[in-house]
């Protein structure tokens, strides 16, 4: 597979997964998907900072993958990825969902800066959390592609839910089913790319 067309396939997982910025703007109503365990989670300002640091996270994780990665297992990848982002849209567009978000009673650096991602990021699009999403996806196929770094990708994914409702960003439900969506994506790519006989994938061709 050329250069060309795996950056053809990140583009096209880029503009669908880049939808959710005017869903999130143009949204005004939703369900609410809060819980009474939600009630016992604590508000964290401190991890707005791993909350960020995923972002430029996915960034160099796909490009890496394009560089990389196998061509079979990339394509694997490609298509768990851009059927994620699909059905994260469509759930956006067709079920949305927002975050009551808590009120950020602290001062301080860490304070500033959760405010600041309060500002510029709406409520919605809350279900699935795509922070839990693509930071699975990244995990799971990390893993597949270089099993010695599961240990530091797993923890990515602990790490992502905890950032994901720490801050106030999300409510449980929602890095559940992006964890879930994550998954799910995961194996359907497997599936697609290396057939019904894979049942363990580890190092694929």
């Amino acid at each position: 597979m050329t250069f060309l067309k795996r950056f053809s396939l990140l583009m096209v997982m880029l503009l669908i997964s880049g939808l959710y910025f005017p869903l999130n703007k143009i949204l005004t109503n939703g369900y609410n998907l809060k819980t009474a365990l939600d009630a016992y989670i604590p508000l964290v300002p401190a991890f707005a900072v791993p909350y960020l640091l995923f972002l430029p996270f996915w960034v160099l994780a796909f490009l890496v993958a394009a560089w990389k990665m196998n061509d079979r297992l990339f394509r694997a990848f490609m298509i768990g990825s851009i059927s994620a982002a699909v059905i994260a849209t469509l759930t956006y567009a067709l079920f949305p969902t927002y975050t009551a978000r808590p009120e950020i009673n602290s001062n301080g650096w860490a304070a500033a800066l959760l405010n600041t991602i309060y500002s510029k990021d709406n409520v919605f699009n809350a279900f699935p959390s795509e922070h839990v999403l693509y930071t699975t996806l990244i995990a799971l196929y990390g893993a597949t592609w270089r099993p010695t770094w599961s240990i530091p990708l797993n923890g990515s994914i602990i790490l992502v839910i905890l950032a994901t409702l720490l801050t106030g960003q999300h409510h449980l439900v929602d890095p559940i089913g992006g964890l879930a969506l994550g998954w799910g994506s995961y194996r359907f790519g497997l599936w697609a790319e290396y057939g019904l006989r894979l049942q363990n994938p580890v190092q694929l061709p």
